[in-house]
C-alpha cells in the first residue's frame, strides 16, 4: 500500500512540475512577443532563449526521468529570464516582482527533504536582486544599449504579470493537494476493506447457507402429501430477512468505497451511521471475541457527509482492533456525551493508553505503530482532516484509565 501511495504522489509531483512549467513557459512566449512589439530586441532574446531552448530542454530531461537535473535547470532558467531582463531594461521595471514567484515555484516543485534544492531555489532569487543593485546596462555592449520607452507601463505590467502567477502556481498547488488527499483517502479505505475482506466473506457466507439450508427444507418439506403451510410462511420470510441482511453488507461496501467529497451535508443519526459502519466490521470484532458494546441515543443527530463519518469510524474501530485483539478481556465501547450543542462520540477500549513518546506524532501522516502490511498510517491524520471539515475536532483523551479517542462535532439540536 505504501509503495502504492509512493507511486501515486510520485505522479502527481510529475504533473505538478509540468504543469508549473507549462505556465512559465506560456508566460516568457507572451514577454517575448510584448518585448518584440516594444522594441526591446535584447529583452525579447532574452526571455525568448526560453521559449526556445531552454524550457523544451527542461521539459525533455524531465520527461527522460532525470527529475533532480531538470528542477535545478528549470530554477537556474527561471532566475535568469528575470535578472536578463531586468539587466536589459536597466533595472528600470521592476522586473524584480518574480522573484516572489520565482521562489515560490522553487518550493513547489522541489521535495521538502532536500534542504540543498530549496535553499537554491530561496538564494537564486535573492542573488539576482542583490547583482541588479551593482551591475547595470552599461556593462552590455552599445549596440545592445537603448532608452526604454514606457517605464511606467512595463512596471505595471510586471507587478500584474508577477501577482497572476504566484495566484497561478497556488490554484495548481492547491489541486494538486486535493488531488493526493483524495488518493490518500481512497488507500486508506482499500486498506480497510482489505482488511475486513475475511470478516465480511464470512459475514455473506453465513446467510447464503441459511438461505440455501431453508430453500433446501422448503423443497423437501413441498414434497409430502401435506403442506405445512406456517411453516413455510416462516422458512420464507427467514430467507427474506436474510437476504436483506446481506443486501445491507454489500450496499454498505459500495458506499462506503466510494468518493463523497463532493457530497452535499446532511442531517444523520449518529447512531444508524454506526450501525452501518458495525455491519461491516463487526463480525471481525466476534471473531477475536471483542466485546464491542454501542451505547448511543437514537435522537443523537448531526449534519455530516455519512460516508466520511462512517470511514473516521471504522478508522477508529480498526484501531482498537489492532491495539486489543491479544489481550486477554479484550472490549470497545463506544458511548455518547453531550455538551451544550456539541457531541462528543467515545471509542474506548481495554487498552492501557499511548505511550507519552508517540502520542505527539499519531496525528501525522504515514505515522503507524502497526506492523508492515497492516496499516498506511493515514488513518487518524485523514481521520482528523475529516472531522475539522466538519466544524469538530477528533482528540485522544489522556484523562482516560483506557485508551479513548473523541470525536466531537456539532450536534443538531431539536427545535
Amino acid at each position: 500500500m505504501q509503495e502504492t501511495l509512493n507511486r501515486q504522489f510520485d505522479s502527481e509531483s510529475k504533473r505538478l512540475f509540468r504543469d508549473i512549467l507549462l505556465a512559465v513557459w506560456a508566460i516568457t512566449v507572451f514577454y517575448t512577443i510584448f518585448y518584440s512589439l516594444a522594441g526591446l530586441p535584447f529583452a525579447a532574446s532574452s526571455v525568448g532563449l526560453g521559449v526556445f531552448v531552454l524550457s523544451p530542454i527542461t521539459f525533455f530531461i524531465e520527461r527522460k526521468g532525470y527529475r533532480s537535473q531538470a528542477r535545478y535547470l528549470f530554477l537556474f532558467s527561471a532566475n535568469f529570464y528575470i535578472f536578463a531582463t531586468s539587466l536589459a531594461l536597466n533595472h528600470q521595471v521592476h522586473a524584480e516582482y518574480y522573484a516572489i514567484p520565482a521562489v515560490m515555484v522553487g518550493l513547489l516543485v522541489g521535495d521538502r527533504e532536500d534542504w540543498k534544492f530549496v535553499s537554491t531555489a530561496t538564494i537564486l532569487p535573492l542573488l539576482g536582486w542583490v547583482l541588479s543593485r551593482f551591475i547595470d546596462a552599461s556593462v552590455l555592449p552599445s549596440a545592445w544599449r537603448q532608452d526604454v520607452p514606457w517605464v511606467g507601463l512595463l512596471s505595471t505590467v510586471n507587478f500584474i504579470g508577477a501577482f497572476g502567477l504566484a495566484i497561478l502556481f497556488l490554484a495548481i498547488f492547491v489541486r494538486t493537494l486535493r488531488d493526493q488527499r483524495v488518493q490518500m483517502i481512497s488507500a486508506a479505505k482499500m486498506s480497510s476493506l482489505g482488511e475486513m475482506a475475511g470478516g465480511i466473506a464470512h459475514e455473506i457466507n453465513n446467510p447464503l447457507a441459511i438461505i440455501a439450508g431453508k430453500a433446501g427444507l422448503m423443497k423437501l418439506r413441498l414434497t409430502k402429501p401435506k403442506v405445512d403451510f406456517e411453516v413455510l410462511l416462516r422458512d420464507l420470510t427467514k430467507i427474506e430477512d436474510t437476504a436483506n441482511r446481506i443486501s445491507r453488507i454489500t450496499n454498505g461496501l459500495r458506499t462506503f468505497s466510494r468518493t463523497s467529497e463532493q457530497d452535499p451535508m446532511t442531517e444523520e443519526k449518529v447512531k444508524a451511521i454506526l450501525e452501518d459502519t458495525i455491519e461491516l466490521c463487526g463480525e471481525r470484532f466476534r471473531q477475536m471475541n471483542i466485546h464491542l458494546t454501542v451505547d448511543v441515543p437514537d435522537d443523537v443527530r448531526i449534519r455530516c457527509r455519512a460516508v466520511q463519518i462512517s470511514q473516521v469510524f471504522m478508522n477508529l474501530l480498526g484501531n482498537s482492533f489492532h491495539a486489543i485483539e491479544k489481550l486477554e478481556n479484550p472490549w470497545v465501547r463506544v458511548e455518547i456525551e453531550r455538551f451544550a450543542d456539541k457531541v462528543q462520540i467515545r471509542f474506548t477500549d481495554a487498552g492501557s493508553g499511548i505511550s507519552p513518546d508517540i502520542l505527539p506524532k499519531i496525528m501525522n501522516p504515514f505515522f503507524t505503530t502497526k506492523p508492515a502490511g497492516r496499516g498506511t498510517g493515514l488513518g487518524l491524520s485523514i481521520s482528523s482532516a475529516i472531522i475539522s471539515e466538519h466544524g469538530g475536532r477528533l482528540f485522544y483523551d489522556n484523562t482516560s484509565p483506557n485508551t479513548c479517542f473523541v470525536v466531537e462535532l456539532p450536534e443538531i439540536l431539536p427545535t
